[in-house]
């Protein structure tokens, strides 16, 4: 089963010092700009990256990392930049080989012990344009405007609206077509909620996950009789007409096609791309006065014309002096990344969709979300979204891939990550340090020891979602939407997304294969086609729990919300329980 993110015995990302985090700033900087696989084997432009990096370090400023400062403010070195430049050059090497296929390349940003992965162009230009066509008929309905998002958050398609409803949704005991699906709507038994026993939850972090009361609801995507073909999904997609909105499907599963690689890459991410730039596990002090520390350094070699008047060695406040003049010109020496060849070359990125281990019956689990972001001259900011991971334990989703089809008169948004880190026995004592100096674990990693309950949370950066980019990553990093506003005030913005949540092909959860739809609405509207009597209609839906209207759809959509906002909250307790430890010794 695929690891959860915020439970210490699956899943920890390795600890990476402020310096390896500007090196990952840098890697992802350089692959967001037009051409740079040729560009990064151009010594020209390389020596202009390089003067262009050391002005920023230069304006960087001296306020640390954990009090909000720059990740430069350590320095960038000659050795760092030498290690990018190679690094960049094997990704661009997997960036050809994964464009191959004709559309975009594949780049893997953020990789530390997961990975983020991004592709321009990767969804041809025809599918991004039928996607526009095929959203219109869900833009041109009664807007359903996300709550709590001041209506600025437009929700096209959202697996919240009629999700799994235990006790209250019904299930057939076999798989529907997609034409059948309409025609079942309210067959079938009611999903009991499930127990403690049927769950098989040992550990405290999936039970405080666990939803017993919804689920999100993934459409199938099948592969074709062998499992190496296009994608097709074979299910209805919740919230959008397998009718009405059949323009929408094949285009969704074109995406899918693009993605499924990425997908693949953060699946198996844990396993294949830990990997660690710089290795620092000790505390150094680089000496600038060797004429005053001939035999040893300590603050007893402070000059005399350091010490303030009146003030002698006997006196109570000479020790605090002496060890502010020690920390002054004894420096904290700062890494050096490994030499490249030390580590293991990145992965490439270059797997085709066919390559994916599909289960036994060669078929995925996907759910579909369609949403918009809209900003007008009265709403001009979106001011970001929060911390979270995708969905509850129950629905198992491993792997977000988000594409950004449509951006229009807004600023540069970005996605930001974050993980906990793995603490590598720092808190056992494996970082060597003088006993209650722990200003050098500040400098080095972005920890104030001014707290012994600073939580593991590590900020890994941020990446640009600019149009035409597909964006997937494993579900094991935390992510929030940056803010961003209108460019023009005067005119409307927007951000449209695709969203599609994997989920474990280890694990299969109900589906819309064997889950009727529950919009009332559209079996009226089959039933009215059926030309049955007006009164035999209502009398039908007057004794049906399941389909329900959209009123109640919206009031369970609530109930969900302030469940997933629990959990979410749950999680930020999990994860900030987590705190380093500073072992005296």
């Amino acid at each position: 089963m695929f690891p959860l993110g915020v439970d210490d015995e699956e899943w920890r990302s390795n600890t990476i010092t402020v310096r390896e985090r500007a090196m990952l700033m840098f890697i992802n900087s350089v692959t967001d700009k037009p051409e740079w696989a040729r560009k990064v084997h151009d010594e020209t432009i390389v020596a202009k990256w390089k003067a262009e990096l050391a002005d920023m370090v230069a304006k960087a400023g001296n306020t640390r990392v954990s009090e909000g400062g720059s990740l430069l403010v350590n320095g960038f070195s000659d050795a760092m930049f030498e290690y990018c430049l190679l690094e960049l050059r094997d990704k661009a090497t997997a960036d050809e080989a994964s464009a191959r296929d004709g559309t975009g390349g594949i780049t893997m940003v953020l990789d530390t012990a997961a990975a983020v992965f991004k592709a321009d162009g990767r969804v041809p230009e025809d599918v991004r344009a039928s996607l526009l066509d095929a959203v219109k008929p869900l833009e041109a309905q009664e807007p359903d405007w996300h709550p709590g998002s001041d209506g600025k958050v437009l929700d096209l398609v959202h697996p919240s609206l009629w999700p799994l409803v235990y006790g209250t949704t019904t299930q057939l005991d076999s798989e529907m077509g997609m034409d059948e699906a309409i025609s079942l709507i309210g067959s079938g038994e009611v999903v009991p909620v499930p127990t403690a026993a049927s769950l098989g939850l040992g550990k405290p972090s999936r039970r405080r996950m666990w939803s017993k009361r919804f689920q999100w609801l993934p459409c199938e995507i099948s592969f074709g009789p062998d499992g190496k073909g296009q994608a097709q999904v074979t299910s209805y997609i919740n919230n959008a007409h397998p009718a009405e909105h059949a323009a929408l499907y094949p285009v969704v599963a074109r995406v899918i096609d693009a993605a499924l690689p990425m997908l693949q890459a953060a699946y198996d991410c844990e396993a294949a791309f830990a990997r660690k730039r710089i290795i620092c596990n000790e505390s150094n002090r680089k000496c600038t006065v060797p004429e005053l520390c001939k035999t040893s350094c300590n603050g007893r070699n402070i000059p005399k014309e350091e010490i303030p008047e009146g003030i002698d060695e006997d006196d109570d406040n000479m020790y605090e002096i002496e060890s502010e003049w020690f920390y002054r010109v004894h420096p904290v020496a700062q890494p050096e990344p490994q030499a490249y060849g030390t580590l293991p070359a990145p992965p490439r990125v270059t797997l085709p969709p066919e390559d994916w281990p599909l289960p036994a019956d060669k078929r995925l689990q996907v759910i579909v979300k369609l949403a918009n972001i809209h900003l007008t001259p009265e709403k001009p900011r979106y001011d970001g979204g929060s911390w979270h991971f995708e969905g509850q334990a129950n629905e198992h989703i491993v792997g977000t891939a988000l594409y950004y089809y449509d951006v229009e008169n807004v600023t540069e948004s970005r996605l930001a990550f974050r993980t906990v880190c793995d603490a590598e026995d720092y808190n056992e004592g494996g970082f060597e340090y003088e006993q209650g100096d722990h200003e050098p674990f500040d400098i080095l990693y972005g920890v104030n020891p001014s707290g012994w309950s600073e939580s593991k949370v590590q900020m890994l950066g941020d990446v640009a979602t600019t149009e035409g980019r597909l964006l997937v990553f494993p579900n094991v990093l935390q992510h929030q939407v940056q803010p961003f506003e209108l460019v023009d005030k005067t005119r409307p913005g927007h951000r449209k997304i695709l969203a599609l949540f994997l989920v474990d092909p280890a694990v299969r959860v109900p589906s819309t294969a064997t889950v009727p739809p529950q919009q009332k609405e559209w079996r009226e509207a089959s039933v009215l086609d059926e030309r049955l009597p007006p009164e035999l209609s209502q009398m039908i839906f007057d004794n049906l729990t399941v389909p329900y209207g959209l009123d109640k759809a919206k009031a369970l959509r609530e109930e969900l919300i302030e469940e997933r906002k629990a959990v979410d909250k749950n999680v930020d307790e999990i994860m900030s329980e987590e705190t380093w430890c500073f072992c005296e010794h």
